[in-house]
């Protein structure tokens, strides 16, 4: 035993003797040298799957692009995607029997700028680096709903294959280069228009046309926007149940022959003739993006989708050519007339002679009462029995400040101040406010409210409302908004010596100078002894309150000029006004205040609005 562990001892020596005598000074032992990230095309070439992808960009000749910096996010085609492509087509036997530009495009196609990680991948439009005849390169459709695919049938099989100039997603497609109808029918969003576009008792092809050489700009309406078409005629509860001719025209309204059209190609006030002859549109952009059509408005919401013959944009609602605006949707008056709940509304409308007016192409947003509505305002004075009892400039100025210009559905209301179409006596070209707060539903005017929104007609849209909206005084808008209920507690306060709210909501016109609640409150905070409005003397409040009021006239934002002096109702107090600063300001006699909105227009005169409540000598 102990011979057999002299024996281990000795050869652990020797070994240890051999080891060191080999890391003498003339040997240096080095590690191997780390093996770099292969670029894209290295990637492919060391990958079996991707020998054919290799051998067509070779033929491209893309193989030094691919090879530089990029970076690069490519959708890499396998073996068996490029074998399927050369099996479509009969000509085709190898990648040497497509042409090289014809291989080109379809390669640059499949790549786009930059490294988009499948994580990066969202539902929507990227644009290639596949150029079109037009100077802009072509999109890609890209679908996450289930796993990845790429306009509509090509699927990311192996994602996130990083190279040293990009990413690498290899798919089980080739990816050819789209038409406007390749976008069609990949995109879920646009079924219906499919559907429609394929309606077997058509005279025209659409497909057919839209897959032609082009170049077409295509308006492309959602499914939603179909659904509202739909919608908008009780006779319809499916695309089939459209007239084919209603159909076929409506289709024509949404193509133009003008060229390739992009975003940016489009001006203010253009007018774009499309496949429906004579029958064009308008595009309008005052505010966003909106095409004006024969018979209501559509809202682009998606813009340059872009394909090899042409472009697409998506929009909003289904346009309705002039021609056929009476056939496919009605208008105001004639929805209102097929609803029994509007009948006080239409002879209403026909009393005060706006029924010509009402049904004209607008467009407009009308606040619709119901039949409850207009009964509960006869109610409300005992010298009404019937519409007939009340007198028609009355009736006229009622209704038309129901009425909004423009297309305002219940989306794109906010809080704040609208204008009705509702003239005032001031000016023909001065309108009565409408005061809208949506902190419980849609409230108009603190006293009405939407009960049911959105009903599109050919020249705009109804919201129905459940109260008569009467044209409002400057009282009205005090009161109904919220941010004035400190100024209402001080103008109502018992012990005045005046009747604000009397005066105010007399003949005028006047002019109101309104501090909001946070002005009231500064004013509070300036004085140890105010904690509330009650604290302050009632004389102090009284002055206070008069010199915030002018009967100079009703003194709109643009009658104002810098260092006009304002009289008030305080006797011998007057205020100047302030047009250096980027907005208008008032200096008082003791501080100075903000306009910070102006323009409210009542019957009787002007609210503008100050972030603080002015002080004159007291």
């Amino acid at each position: 035993m102990k011979q057999l562990t002299r024996f281990c001892y000795l050869t652990l020596f020797v070994c240890s003797l051999s080891i060191l005598s080999s890391c003498g000074d003339d040997e240096v032992i080095t590690p191997d040298p780390e093996v770099p990230t292969p670029n894209a095309v290295e990637f492919a070439s060391d990958n079996a799957d991707f020998s054919s992808l290799v051998a067509a960009v070779s033929q491209a000749g893309l193989v030094e692009t691919l090879s530089g910096d990029g970076p690069f996010t490519i959708f890499a085609p396998t073996n068996a995607a490029f074998q399927a492509l050369l099996d479509s087509n009969a000509d085709w036997n190898s990648l040497a029997d497509i042409p090289n530009d014809v291989l080109t495009t379809v390669l640059t196609y499949h790549v786009v700028s930059g490294t988009v990680k499948s994580t990066d991948l969202t539902t929507g439009y990227v644009e290639s680096l596949s150029a079109t005849p037009f100077g802009a390169n072509a999109s890609l459709f890209v679908n996450t709903d289930a796993g990845v695919t790429i306009n509509g049938d090509v699927t990311v099989t192996g994602a996130d294959n990083e190279v040293s100039n990009g990413v690498i997603h290899a798919v089980d497609k080739v990816i050819l280069p789209p038409n406007v109808v390749t976008f069609a029918t990949t995109n879920p969003a646009f079924t219906s228009l499919v559907a429609a576009l394929t309606r077997a008792d058509l005279m025209t092809d659409f497909v057919a046309a839209l897959t032609g050489e082009g170049p077409f700009t295509v308006f492309a309406p959602t499914n939603d926007a179909f659904q509202a078409l739909l919608d908008s005629n009780d006779e319809w509860a499916a695309l089939a149940d459209v007239p084919v001719a209603v159909l076929e025209d409506v289709l024509k309204y949404h193509v133009t022959t003008a060229g390739n059209v992009r975003s940016t190609d489009l001006t203010n006030g253009q007018e774009v003739a499309t496949l429906l002859t004579d029958e064009n549109f308008t595009i309008d952009l005052t505010d966003g993006a909106k095409i004006i059509a024969g018979g209501n408005t559509a809202n682009i919401i998606l813009t340059d989708v872009q394909g090899q013959n042409g472009v697409v944009h998506a929009i909003d609602a289904v346009l309705i050519p002039a021609s056929i605006a009476n056939v496919s949707t009605p208008n105001a008056v004639q929805f209102a007339a097929a609803n029994e709940n509007f009948s006080i509304l239409v002879e209403a409308v026909t009393k005060a002679g706006l029924v010509e007016t009402l049904s004209g192409a607008g467009p407009f947003t009308i606040f619709a009462p119901t039949n409850a509505a207009f009964q509960a305002l006869l109610d409300s004075n005992t010298d009404w029995n019937t519409l007939d009892d009340i007198p028609v400039a009355t009736l006229t100025a009622v209704l038309t400040n129901h009425v909004v210009a423009g297309d305002v559905r219940s989306t794109d209301l906010s809080t704040g101040y609208f204008h009705s179409v509702s003239p005032t006596p001031f000016n023909g070209e001065i309108n009565t406010s409408l005061y809208i707060n949506l902190e419980d539903g849609v409230r108009i005017n603190g006293t009405s409210s939407v009960i049911g929104a959105d009903n599109v007609v050919s020249n705009g849209v109804i919201h129905a409302v459940d109260a008569v909206i009467l044209p409002g005084d400057i009282v009205t808008f005090a009161i109904s908004n919220p941010i004035f209920s400190s100024l209402v507690a001080a103008l109502t306060r018992s012990d005045l010596s005046v009747d604000f709210v009397g005066a105010l909501s007399g003949a005028g016109p006047l002019t109101v100078f309104a501090p909001t609640n946070e002005a009231f409150q500064a004013l509070l905070d300036s004085n140890m002894d105010w904690n509330t409005l009650a604290d302050i003397p009632a004389t102090v409040l009284e002055s206070v309150l008069l010199y915030h009021v002018t009967s100079a006239g009703n003194v709109r934002s643009t009658d104002l000029s810098d260092g006009q002096t304002v009289s008030t109702l305080l006797e011998n107090n007057s205020f100047n006004i302030n047009l250096t600063g980027e907005i208008p300001a008032i200096n008082a006699t003791m501080n100075n205040a903000n306009i910070i909105a102006t323009d409210v227009q009542g019957t009787n005169g002007v609210v503008h609005v100050i972030d603080t409540v002015i002080l004159p000598q007291l």
